[in-house]
């Protein structure tokens, strides 16, 4: 039986009485995919259940690696009555992502070069020469890599972010509008950067975003709208639009970022 890299049965997300996210059946394949929706969506309260920030409040998330079950996230407290075994499930967890968030916190007194230096040695990881050098390149990080957090931009600081998480290369990383405070060149970067680790290093990659360029590059197009999931389109192997080309245009029956196709896809 082939498994997706990550299978949600059923839940749901609310805080008080906002519901963020409403029952929803959703399987996540390997590659690149992108959640997109307008602001209060819940594109991130998914983002976070999917990456086992956030319990969800009914149903249950189960990673998989190739056939093997390797984190469960589920509802019913009964499941973490164990202490031993949620910690174990926990560190494989944290083992194989990384998150993302929106607004990510820098050590202020250390440089963005030193940050991002000693967040991937925290995690004893080494990456190799050429795939460290693609990522400052296509991140644009040499600009400001000796510059210290309070005197970059916001989405500086959101790009130094992301090379750390990157640069640990786990399976799967999580991102939350990491691009929400860049230009459209910058933007660009980073998704060509993406699909470029999707391909070359195998790297899976789960991006929250409401900019429609994004979906360019993705695999897998998710679209929520209130809570509600409203798309999902596994996409074919190759991306539908590629950086330089002259035709900023995607079919309509592919993928709409307005909103106007509004037929649910399970």
């Amino acid at each position: 039986m082939n498994h997706p890299s990550i299978r949600a049965h059923g839940i749901s997300r609310r805080y008080g009485d906002t519901i963020a996210l409403r029952t929803t059946n959703l399987d996540i394949d390997t590659g690149l995919t992108v959640i997109m929706g307008k602001s209060g969506s819940g594109k991130s309260s998914l983002l976070a259940v999917l990456a086992g920030i956030e319990k969800p409040n009914t149903g249950n998330v189960t990673h998989y690696d190739g056939e093997t079950e390797v984190f469960v996230s589920d509802f019913r407290k009964d499941k973490w009555h164990d202490f031993s075994e949620r910690r174990e499930k926990e560190k494989v967890l944290q083992a194989r992502t990384a998150f993302v968030p929106q607004r990510p916190a820098l050590n202020p007194s250390q440089t963005i070069q030193d940050n991002i230096r000693l967040l991937v040695d925290k995690n004893d990881i080494q990456p190799d020469k050429s795939t460290q050098d693609a990522i400052f390149e296509g991140l644009g990080l040499e600009e400001f890599a000796a510059k210290f957090p309070r005197e970059v931009s916001g989405g500086q600081n959101q790009r130094a972010a992301l090379a750390v998480a990157l640069l640990v290369m786990p399976e799967i990383v999580f991102l939350d509008e990491v691009t929400s405070g860049l230009d459209a060149d910058n933007s660009e970067r980073t998704y060509g950067l993406l699909r470029q680790l999707v391909d070359e290093q195998g790297m899976n990659v789960i991006l929250a975003s409401h900019d429609p360029r994004s979906a360019y590059y993705a695999d897998q197009l998710i679209r929520l709208d209130s809570g509600r999931l409203k798309q999902n389109i596994v996409v074919a192997a190759s991306p539908l639009w590629v950086p330089d080309s002259s035709n900023f245009t995607l079919s309509p029956q592919v993928f709409d970022p307005v909103g106007s196709i509004d037929q649910v896809q399970n």
